[in-house]
């Protein structure tokens, strides 16, 4: 998504610099590399035997999944909206660019919620949790660019919070994120 978002702006890149030139490496290798790992192991759809996943954590993915991809999609096709309702302020360029992490986060829980057991998972939602933990702390360190009175602050923070603490509670509590047998 970043790759794509670069073509539609290559005009801004400053291609004297160093780093430009990684950033079109990484967004050029980082998908074919993902492609090719996903080609590799298209035959791999044996699940261990452990209990499958609960209901409450393949729920909680799909709409986390679900709101992120949305979000996503309103960052990529409707900058200037997105621009409006931001709980900060950002340029067209920067709503479309955000909305790749998004979108990658949002895929990411849908997959999730699909898996079979918290073996498939664990990495996935451990590494969602500390992305979360890390946008709340940041965001927390960068308060003075919110204003409380914006109603999208408040999403901001309590939509990262919520996600952060269920994400927390399926990683410190395993019969939360186990189905159980009746």
């Amino acid at each position: 998504m970043l790759g794509i978002v670069s073509l539609l702006h290559v005009t801004v890149f400053d291609w004297s610099w160093r780093p430009t030139w990684f950033w079109w490496f990484a967004y050029i290798w980082f998908p074919i590399g993902a492609a090719f790992i996903a080609w590799s192991q298209r035959h791999e759809t044996g699940h261990g035997d452990e209990p499958p996943l609960s209901p409450l954590l393949r729920g909680f993915l799909a709409v986390q999944g679900a709101v992120a991809v949305v979000l996503a999609l309103g960052l990529l096709l409707a900058p200037q909206i997105m621009i409006r309702l931001w709980p900060w302020s950002i340029t067209p360029l920067l709503t479309q660019i955000y909305s790749a992490p998004f979108l990658a986060y949002g895929v990411g829980s849908l997959y999730a919620a699909r898996q079979h057991g918290w073996s498939e998972v664990r990495i996935a939602v451990i590494a969602t949790l500390v992305l979360t933990l890390v946008a709340v702390i940041t965001s927390y360190m960068h308060s003075g660019l919110f204003s409380a009175a914006n109603p999208s602050t408040w999403v901001w923070f309590c939509g990262l919070g919520f996600a952060a603490l269920g994400l927390a509670a399926f990683v410190a509590v395993p019969r939360l994120r186990i189905a159980t047998l009746a």
